[in-house]
């Protein structure tokens, strides 16, 4: 498949680019349960046939209109037999149903009343069934009915990067950004996870000192809280994935840790190292960052960045084995790359998407004889279409 040999070339180009070593520069305590990734094996690609852990990948082309024209996505998010987008590109929220019909977007963009600036991102309350969505310029909540119409705006003054219904409250993640007025009293001082009930604070967590250099350093992504029966927290190095627990003492328990051996990030974001260091880290490369953490009934889906390129990894939970899937995986059953994973579902299932121009590629080009599903759905769609989205159901 020439989609394939493309990415494969593309692996080996950057993994043949040697590094200096950089020292760990503090110890970090370990707890939850670790998911070992090695790193060893990662210069070797491993052709890993989905066949062996997926059961079946199910494609649903989205409706395509002038007005929810997709460009870029962002977050994705399920719920019942409805699908919510976040467009960064378009700056738009849009809910298709379960067929791709396009149902409705929410909110209206501009600098009045009840109006967004920009969306940084977005949650949705599935017991209360509404959607949320943040815009950091006015740092205000917008709330929204599932229909798309506008309940209240809410001003937080909490600069965050992701955040999340919990219980009846919300969890902001403020991430490495300056909440100097928020935390006027104690800044630099200020705390990362904070739950709010609108402008009370109810608890926070992940206390932390800002330095300048924290901004400067390369992010690892933006969405932060992934949801599996149980809400979990991806956190900024290291690398450790939190349960939250609003009830318990702390904000937080440890559940996971994802230990990339010696490619670990050497650093938290408690640590007092010099702006030197920190060009060093940056220029070296070398280091694992996660960027997307999806689980289900018997899964763990890791997405990481290595050496300026993305890898991905699965994780068995009952056989505690982790399998490198390298930069691409490949459906033997429908030969074409498994989608873009970007969320979890029921039943073990997972959500992805690939875009059409991608799929048309990835047909067009193939040598093999495709199941007829496949062909039918390269009937179906052009080349500038919106995303085809894929329910990936798990072994």
């Amino acid at each position: 498949m020439k989609n394939a040999s493309f990415f494969i070339i593309l692996f080996f180009c950057y993994f043949f680019i040697s590094c200096k070593d950089v020292t760990n520069y503090r110890t970090i305590p370990i707890q939850g349960e670790i998911i070992h990734i090695n790193t060893e094996d990662i210069d070797t690609v491993n052709m890993v046939a989905a066949s062996k852990y997926v059961k079946k990948v199910s494609y649903i082309s989205l409706q395509t209109g002038q007005e929810f024209l997709i460009g870029e996505i962002s977050k994705v998010h399920s719920l019942d037999s409805m699908f919510f987008i976040h467009d960064s590109r378009a700056n738009k929220i849009y809910k298709f149903d379960y067929d791709g019909r396009y149902i409705c977007s929410y909110g209206n963009i501009g600098g009045g009343p009840g109006e967004y600036i920009k969306i940084s991102t977005f949650s949705i309350n599935e017991k209360e069934r509404k959607l949320s969505l943040y815009c950091e310029r006015k740092q205000s909540l917008f709330e929204f009915d599932l229909e798309g119409n506008l309940l209240k705006e809410l001003k937080i003054g909490f600069v965050c990067s992701d955040f999340t219904y919990c219980d009846d409250f919300f969890l902001f993640y403020g991430g490495r950004n300056p909440n100097q007025i928020f935390y006027s009293s104690i800044y630099p001082t200020q705390y990362r996870l904070c739950l709010m009930d609108e402008n009370t604070i109810i608890k926070k967590d992940l206390k932390m000192t800002f330095r300048d250099w924290l901004v400067r350093f390369p992010t690892n992504g933006d969405n932060r809280f992934y949801t599996c029966k149980h809400t979990l927290f991806l956190s900024e190095y290291p690398n450790f994935i939190y349960e939250i627990t609003p009830k318990d003492s702390s904000l937080i328990s440890p559940k996971y840790y994802v230990d990339f051996g010696k490619n670990n990030v050497p650093f938290d974001l408690n640590s007092n190292i010099s702006e030197e260091i920190i060009e060093g880290i940056v220029k070296n490369n070398k280091f694992c960052s996660i960027y997307n953490f999806i689980e289900n009934e018997d899964y763990i889906y890791i997405k990481y960045a290595y050496r300026g390129i993305f890898l991905s990894s699965l994780y068995i939970k009952n056989e505690k084995k982790t399998i490198n899937l390298g930069p691409i995986w490949v459906n033997d059953k429908d030969h074409l790359l498994i989608p873009t994973m970007a969320a979890t579902m029921d039943d073990n299932k997972m959500l992805g998407y690939i875009n059409s121009f991608d799929f048309i590629n990835m047909f067009d080009s193939n040598s093999y004889e495709l199941p007829q599903h496949v062909i039918k759905l390269r009937e179906q769609i052009n080349i500038d279409d919106n995303p085809i989205l894929c329910i990936v159901e798990f072994n």
